[in-house]
């Protein structure tokens, strides 16, 4: 029974009694993490995991193995990839949740581009209500190639974030009888105000209610 977080690093666990969030195909709870060299069994549980849940999570890192989930088809909850991991599913994929990329220094795999951390959809792609969430994991500027799939694709995805320290990406895709979507990581420089520029009177009424505020909230509690 697990409604935490479970996490296998390195060598091989096996579950040997029933998981009650695997009662069916649906994982209805829990974390699952699956990284790095890490083997994760479910020995006694017989249905495969056809659904993520909304309330579980499933990661998998670059030589991970999970076999239960090789056979989803719909992400209500989360599924990430980690640490150059490339995923191929069975078939088509529904992802009306949030789809995970771990992602770190980018390098050119020969195309262009960086597809070592890859979702591989063999069949159609259903993105309606979709989210790509990007776990910084030394991620640079370069583009990511972190989805592909072969057959047709209904609806799109959106960003669940945005950038992080002095980077920004944002999501391109292309598609036909099969597509892709790029991540596109590009370093911003921050720029300083000019010298001497006034601030607007708004800006310095704000800034004044806001210390009166903070003058009378130390009064309250007698901070002087």
């Amino acid at each position: 029974d697990n409604t935490g977080v479970f996490e296998v690093r390195q060598g091989s666990l096996r579950v040997q009694r029933p998981v009650l969030q695997n009662a069916t195909s649906t994982l209805t709870a829990g974390t699952w993490n699956v990284l790095d060299g890490g083997t994760l069994t479910f020995e006694n549980s017989a249905n495969n995991i056809m659904t993520i849940g909304a309330d579980a999570t499933v990661r998998l890192g670059n030589a991970a193995t999970f076999d239960r989930v090789d056979t989803v088809q719909t992400v209500e909850g989360t599924f990430g990839l980690w640490d150059a991991r490339v995923f191929t599913t069975a078939g088509n994929l529904a992802t009306p949740g949030i789809l995970e990329f771990g992602l770190g220094e980018f390098f050119d795999t020969g195309a262009g581009y960086d597809d070592r951390t890859l979702l591989d959809i063999a069949g159609d792609a259903d993105f309606t209500d979709g989210l790509v969430f990007i776990e910084e994991r030394g991620i640079s500027e370069g583009i990511y190639r972190i989805i592909e799939w072969t057959g047709d694709r209904t609806g799109e995805l959106s960003l669940a974030n945005f950038g992080v320290g002095n980077l920004e990406w944002s999501l391109d895709f292309a598609d036909t009888t099969s597509g892709f979507y790029n991540l596109i990581v590009t370093e911003v420089t921050p720029t300083d105000p000019p010298v001497g520029v006034i601030p607007e009177p708004s800006s310095v009424v704000l800034a004044l209610s806001g210390l009166v505020m903070l003058v009378r909230w130390r009064r309250r509690r007698g901070v002087r």
